[in-house]
């Protein structure tokens, strides 16, 4: 399910918002309950793997409370190589099949698998817990709001990665708090930006960019239409990624919880180095403190 999709705008966010402050004042039971939700919209673009999800969940939690019974930091740092072989297998494994064939000349098998879904951001979100653990910054979280962590579904496949000690703090906050009403419209209003930019501008530009690329294939194409290419695909890009964050930002805002920023303006940047501290600052910020 996408944030874009009618089922998801019409259906899943109105109910899942409305149960969720229906059931807002047991902690117990809206966590439960945005779990709930957070495993349908998973499940509803591949059920098959969603024991992977929550294999990385129970894995993460499973060794964390291992470490705090014993302090061996090997339990760690299994967990975060298991973590990490998983993403290497989905997102890798053709890659580096290529690579031992180019040097061996024998001709490997590929692998057929399919990527899971936001298999990045959700093993990024396990190890940048675990390495706190590590470190003193984490406590033991109960299995059910490391899950929640994790799944919560406004960031569990396109982001931003948000960290343990910016959003677990918040699940004890009452939906119902001073403000909730400009949450609600200050929520609502980014989801509709971020699909209108999304659905508007990003699917609008997308096929004629595809349709310069797949001719420049074939053929070299004249200069004007390689740069009309260029510059449509890094506006295309910019606004389907950014787009969703705001949806993510929004979403997670009509819950009463607060995402980091995720896009600055990264094209207003006047060095590299400054653009990419203001694209996907979140993942940025991830391979700063952790990588």
């Amino acid at each position: 399910m996408l944030f874009h999709a009618q089922s998801f705008v019409l259906m899943f966010l109105p109910a899942t918002v409305a149960l969720y402050y229906a059931l807002a004042r047991s902690v117990v039971a809206r966590e439960w309950a945005i779990i709930a939700a957070s495993i349908v919209f998973y499940a509803w673009w591949d059920v098959r793997f969603l024991p992977l999800l929550i294999g990385h969940i129970v894995v993460t939690w499973a060794m964390a409370r291992a470490y705090h019974a014993t302090g061996s930091r090997w339990l760690v740092i299994v967990a975060i190589a298991l973590n990490f072989a998983s993403l290497a297998f989905f997102k890798y494994a053709n890659f580096f099949t290529e690579i031992a064939t180019s040097l061996t000349g024998i001709a490997l098998p590929r692998s057929d698998v399919i990527l899971p879904i936001g298999i990045s951001f959700f093993t990024f979100q396990c190890v940048s817990y675990l390495i706190d653990l590590d470190r003193g910054e984490a406590p033991q979280y109960p299995l059910r709001r490391l899950t929640l962590f994790v799944v919560l579904f406004p960031h569990l496949i396109a982001g931003p990665i948000v960290r343990h000690n910016e959003i677990i703090p918040q699940f004890d906050k009452d939906p119902f708090r001073p403000g909730v009403e400009e949450r609600l419209a200050r929520g609502a209003t980014l989801f509709v930006i971020g699909l209108l930019l999304k659905v508007l501008v990003a699917d609008r530009i997308a096929p004629g960019v595809d349709r310069i690329f797949a001719g420049a294939a074939a053929s070299t194409p004249p200069l004007w239409e390689a740069w009309v290419a260029a510059i449509g695909f890094s506006l295309q890009i910019y606004f389907d990624f950014s787009a969703y964050s705001e949806m993510a930002i929004g979403i997670a805002l009509m819950l009463g919880l607060h995402f980091p920023m995720n896009f600055a303006m990264p094209y207003r940047a006047t060095s590299l180095r400054e653009f990419w501290r203001r694209w996907h600052m979140s993942l940025s910020f991830w391979l700063r403190d952790y990588l």
